[in-house]
């Protein structure tokens, strides 16, 4: 998964970032809340290599399933702890294990950077049972 702003379209100054002038993509596509990007089977384990390709870090937020950091810029991560949330380093990334136990459905991942989320840095994942 890669994130980042749109190729050709990034903003003149800091400042006119926090504008629509452009927007930030996740595997170079622009958010649409029709569409499912991941589909993932209930029951099974995946590790997920969350790439920033931007000169800032992202929060990286999921809802539902709770995840472990597994690696950070290719170095294994500390410890383990559960969480929803992980900062994806500026040009790095991170890792991540997760497990889809009990939800069947749709939710969202997102960056938590609120103008980034509403430009239209989300995907959505669907879990589904066999």
């Amino acid at each position: 998964m890669k994130i980042g702003p749109e190729v050709g379209r990034l903003p003149q100054t800091e400042a006119a970032a926090t504008w629509r002038e452009f927007s930030f993509l996740i595997d170079g596509k622009k958010f649409d809340p029709g569409r499912i990007d991941h589909r993932v089977r209930l029951g099974a384990v995946e590790e997920w290599t969350i790439v920033n390709m931007h000169v800032d870090d992202h929060v990286f937020h999921i809802h539902t399933s709770p995840f472990q950091v597994v690696q950070v810029n290719g170095l294994p991560a500390p410890n383990l702890p559960w969480r929803d949330t992980v900062v994806v380093p500026r040009h790095g990334s991170v890792v991540i294990r997760s497990r889809f136990l009990d939800y069947t459905g749709i939710f969202m991942l997102h960056c938590h950077t609120m103008n980034h989320e509403v430009l239209d840095m989300m995907q959505t994942v669907e879990v589904y049972r066999d």
